[in-house]
């Protein structure tokens, strides 16, 4: 059984890749919650995770990396919650990813490839309970947050 997981970005679960925008210059908030396919909550207690932006695939640059061993996420295990924020102080500084084109983009001028992420959430005996990929995003010149 995939689990599900809703952000607050959509309406639809999506198991099998993420894909994130980040405002240029704004707070990035996210929230994943964890669901089994009746939607029930997947308790993450004593559960860990981390998230890495590369700047591509076959470059292994780490352009960000957070992990609630470092204190930069945090897992609300009953609720099935994992957290981030970065502020807009941080990702000001965020530049596009030189060489870098998806036609996931579409044709909004402001918006630029970024990197890649990977996500992974394991137990805590170390086994891996879902790792999640997919492509990053940077909305370029926001300067309020949202």
């Amino acid at each position: 059984m995939i689990p599900n997981i809703l952000t607050h970005q959509r309406d639809t679960p999506d198991s099998d890749s993420l894909f994130y925008v980040i405002q240029q210059g704004a707070d990035w908030n996210e929230q994943l919650e964890f669901c089994n396919d009746d939607w029930s909550v997947i308790n993450l207690t004593g559960c860990s995770a981390d998230l890495q932006i590369f700047q591509s695939p076959q470059n292994p640059i780490v352009l960000l990396e957070l992990s609630t061993a470092a204190g930069t996420m945090t897992l609300n295990g009953v609720a099935g919650r994992l957290n981030w924020a970065r502020p807009a102080a941080q990702t000001a500084l965020f530049q596009p990813s030189p060489g870098l084109l998806s036609p996931l983009f579409g044709f909004d001028p402001m918006l630029r490839p970024f990197g890649f992420c990977n996500l992974r959430v394991k137990w805590s005996n170390g086994q891996i309970f879902r790792n999640l990929s997919g492509q990053v995003a940077l909305s370029l010149g926001s300067t309020s947050n949202l």
